[in-house]
């Protein structure tokens, strides 16, 4: 199970975090390979320059789109 954390903090919000994590829990495909939490700042990551951040079994992701998601997720998904 993949973990994924999305920063819920308001520059991360601003920029779309929650929306990517709406988009990603009702994304049939990963519903058992994923768990999703959503936290308010990943450590001292979050600033507005690096915002949406998300972290991803352990991995920090900065500036987070979609497509960056999605393709560390098939990454990890390919590892196991």
């Amino acid at each position: 199970m993949i973990k994924i954390k999305v920063c819920a903090g308001s520059h991360c919000v601003l920029k779309g975090s929650v929306d990517m994590l709406e988009y990603l829990q009702n994304d049939d495909y990963l519903t058992d390979k994923i768990s999703i939490e959503d936290t308010v700042c990943i450590h001292h990551h979050c600033e507005e320059d690096n915002s949406p951040i998300m972290e991803i079994d352990e991995v920090i992701l900065r500036k987070a789109t979609l497509e960056k998601v999605y393709q560390i997720i098939q990454e990890k998904l390919n590892d196991e």
